[in-house]
């Protein structure tokens, strides 16, 4: 994907209520987007190596896959 598509995908999801919470700072779109696309977007990636790689937990890797699976879902 390039760099121009990547920050064109961010601008449309970045919008998502999934993304603010009054509560809880979420970490920014770009970071769950390219979250998503390293474990979706490699053969054979598997949730535990994603979080190696990044630095994050397991839940955590699965919670921005969720996150940005439910905002491309609702794109219009």
């Amino acid at each position: 994907m390039s760099r121009n598509m990547f920050d064109r995908l961010v601008f449309m999801l970045a919008p998502n209520a999934i993304f603010h919470s009054p509560k809880k700072k979420h970490r920014h779109v770009k970071y769950q987007l390219a979250t998503f696309l390293i474990r979706y977007g490699q053969r054979g990636s598997d949730v535990l190596d994603v979080a190696s790689k990044l630095g994050i937990g397991l839940g955590t890797v699965h919670l921005y896959c969720h996150r940005v699976t439910r905002a491309l879902r609702e794109l219009r």
